[in-house]
């Protein structure tokens, strides 16, 4: 296993936050918690219905019941009176909507996450790549929508269909998936031409005892994330996000340095 300093990856990131402060804070921003809110507050408030059992119920008779019993009880008491107030056949329809709506509301968060997020993923990876050499341009946000757009959407979705198809098996396969995977943004931002089955042989042979040390980095983040929680999320905003991601860019610039020194570049 490679040890990679922890200390030294936060200060490099650190470092990169000196000098690009506010650069980092618009590209974390734009390329994470900013077209997040964008799905929440406007395409997926589209598709709003009213729900088939009034929430404020349930959540009082969670704080009020005692055992799971009392709480069964308690919902179904709730959910009786109101197909008795409105009727059966009403009360189908709107279950029936609602769960439309649900399933719609899935599938265009799935597409947005696809075709918008995970390609600005790919750009955010590379503009802190660059912030490490020079100042970084904002340009290299879309650097997953300019080269091989459709390769990096395929490869993007391959690599969470991996991750979600492992986490089947339970938590603990998935986390080591998605460790293992860690490269395969950055390769990407690198060259989005790559071939789908050598950025992934690349991403597992780059890994290969560097998961822990990407864990030991994800871990030192706890407090900050604390922190952010506590902040409602302004913390994360302004540096905690920037932070993270830039320490994730240079573990990432770290492994591939790492690589290309023990097999002599060759991929």
């Amino acid at each position: 296993m490679y040890n990679h300093s922890i200390s030294s990856i936060k200060k490099a990131a650190r470092r990169i936050l000196g000098s690009y402060f506010f650069r980092c804070v618009l590209a974390s921003f734009a390329t994470g918690t900013g077209i997040i809110l964008i799905f929440n507050y406007i395409l997926d408030g589209t598709m709003q219905v009213d729900n088939a059992f009034d929430i404020s119920v349930f959540y009082q008779s969670l704080i009020n019941s005692s055992s799971a019993d009392e709480l069964y009880q308690s919902i179904y008491s709730s959910i009786a009176s109101m197909v008795s107030a409105i009727g059966y056949d009403a009360y189908s329809a709107m279950l029936r909507r609602f769960a439309l709506a649900t399933v719609i509301s899935y599938l265009i968060k799935l597409t947005y996450n696809f075709l918008i997020v995970y390609p600005f993923e790919v750009g955010g990876c590379r503009f802190y790549m660059d912030a490490h050499y020079t100042e970084p341009k904002y340009k290299t946000l879309l650097t997953g929508f300019n080269g091989n757009y459709l390769n990096v959407v395929l490869i993007q979705f391959l690599r969470r269909l991996k991750v979600f198809l492992w986490s089947l098996l339970l938590i603990v396969p998935g986390v080591i998936k998605n460790y293992e995977t860690f490269m395969v943004p950055y390769l990407l931002a690198e060259n989005p031409d790559i071939d789908r089955r050598e950025v992934f042989r690349l991403s597992k042979k780059m890994m290969d005892g560097n998961k822990l040390n990407l864990f030991i980095l994800n871990l030192s983040f706890i407090g900050w994330l604390m922190l952010s929680t506590l902040t409602g999320g302004v913390a994360y905003i302004f540096f905690v996000g920037p932070y993270y991601d830039a320490s994730l860019a240079n573990m990432a610039m770290r492994v591939k340095s790492e690589y290309n020194s023990n097999t002599g570049g060759e991929q």
